[in-house]
């Protein structure tokens, strides 16, 4: 990430301005109820620079608003000058080959630590822990939460980093979700029925568990972006296939089965499913698809070499081994999961999956070499 937090990215700001100013800070007293969204929304439609309030009545804290209001503060943002310099380092990455020679080699291993720079890291302590209150010392009315309409609500808190995780994969998500403040320690949340939030908070009450959550507010710039950006379920199964493909050179349609992971979870299931929905479109429907894990389990870990071996035989005779115990498909999952009984198959490519959802994924080619 380009910055150590929020601060350090007003301090760019700042220093980037020149005769233009890309931040201005007013010192005068402002009220949060509808003053600061009116100076905010004039300012916006203007094209004119991020504002940071210092007074704000009734709280001791600033408020910042409209720091993304451009595209070139959105790319100081990202810690690029245009935003497309992403979209193409994303592009070359996901389209990357396995290497041919030596010199593609070095430059695939150049890109090694830029790679290894993008996973989170863990650490033992954070700025966030440095003032903790508990209990009765909460009091969520000394933020500045405006109320930003006559008609609205209430006052919101309107771009929190909202933080959950899936109740049966464990997976982590980042959502951008209005709260209003309804007390001192009381906020209602604001997700519709389908984010990724939502349907975790469903999850839990189905198992009759509480959910977590936790909420972020500044750090990063990247992070408060990302929690505005939603993916698609099945995502990251499906850049992991798509990736193998290509560095295979194998088109899609030339598949003619897929070993699944099959975490034999809803969702897990569901996510590899709308995977390969986006990975071969009308041709998944005409795909074979089985889980090896469906009769061993998950083996500590070690389900997908074994799965590598079993789609090496089918790919050798012809014998797609079935997807046991699949008596009430879960919602959604809907393709052809060879169930209860091996099938004989013509099958010259096929590709095998082994996904830790939240985690690694890796995807694997096999094509049947001779006749």
């Amino acid at each position: 990430m380009a910055y150590d937090g929020l601060r350090a990215f007003v301090e760019t700001l700042e220093r980037e301005g020149g005769g233009v100013p890309e931040l201005v800070r007013v010192r005068r007293e402002v009220d949060p109820y509808l003053e600061i969204a009116e100076i905010a929304d004039r300012t916006m439609k203007s094209g004119g620079p991020a504002l940071l309030f210092e007074n704000v009545k009734g709280s001791r804290f600033p408020l910042l608003i409209n720091a993304y209001g451009t595209r070139r503060r959105m790319s100081r943002a990202l810690g690029v000058d245009d935003l497309e310099e992403h979209a193409k380092a994303i592009e070359e990455l996901v389209h990357t080959r396995a290497p041919k020679s030596a010199r593609e080699l070095a430059e695939m291993a150049g890109k090694l630590p830029a790679l290894a720079a993008a996973v989170p890291r863990r650490v033992t302590t954070a700025a966030c822990q440095e003032v903790v209150l508990l209990g009765d010392d909460v009091d969520l009315m000394t933020l500045p939460v405006m109320t930003c309409w006559p008609n609205d609500g209430g006052p919101f808190f309107t771009l929190p980093n909202v933080i959950t995780k899936d109740p049966d994969t464990g997976a982590r998500n980042i959502g951008m979700y209005r709260m209003q403040r309804i007390d001192r320690r009381t906020t209602a949340m604001h997700w519709q029925i389908h984010k990724t939030g939502a349907r975790h908070f469903r999850r839990a009450k189905e198992l009759g568990k509480r959910l977590e959550v936790a909420v972020a507010f500044g750090g990063d710039p990247a992070l408060t972006y990302a929690a505005t950006a939603p993916l698609p379920d099945g995502i990251g199964v499906a850049a992991c296939m798509q990736a193998a493909l290509e560095s295979a050179g194998i088109r899609p349609e030339d598949v003619q089965y897929v070993n699944a992971h099959a975490t034999s979870t809803p969702l897990g299931d569901l996510n590899e499913t709308q995977g390969l929905k986006l990975v071969f479109g009308d041709h998944a429907e005409r795909l074979a698809v089985s889980a090896t894990k469906s009769m061993t389990g998950h083996l500590i870990g070690a389900s997908g070499a074994l799965e590598t071996l079993v789609t090496a035989k089918t790919v050798e005779t012809g014998i797609i081994t079935p997807t046991v115990n699949l008596d009430h498909p879960d919602e959604g999952c809907d393709l052809d999961y060879v169930p209860h009984t091996a099938r004989r198959a013509d099958v010259r490519y096929a590709l095998t999956n082994s996904f830790g959802f939240g985690g690694a994924n890796a995807s694997l080619v096999l094509r049947r070499c001779g006749g």
